[in-house]
């Protein structure tokens, strides 16, 4: 289900980004029986602010990025002592 639901959002930025506006992508919707997740109609409130939700997604995933990463080597001897070093 979550598939659908993503599928749907990317759905609505691509019609949004080639120029079509809240209204047309409401009717499309609708016109072709596509529900909202709670199984309501969509209005052109419902996708703007569909839109401006996803963008923020969007935008917090952009801004992620690893700033520190830290490995640790084990190396266990014959013994079965341990020795960590780290690299």
């Amino acid at each position: 289900m979550e598939q659908k639901r993503s599928d749907r959002l990317e759905l609505i930025k691509s019609m949004s980004d080639k120029g079509m506006s809240d209204k047309d992508i409401s009717e499309y919707f609708n016109s072709n029986n596509i529900r909202s997740p709670k199984g309501r109609l969509y209005s052109p409130k419902l996708i703007w602010v569909t839109l401006k939700k996803y963008n923020k997604r969007l935008s917090r995933l952009k801004d992620f990025r690893i700033v520190h990463s830290e490995e640790n080597l084990c190396v266990v001897s014959s013994k079965n002592k341990s020795h960590k070093t780290k690299i």
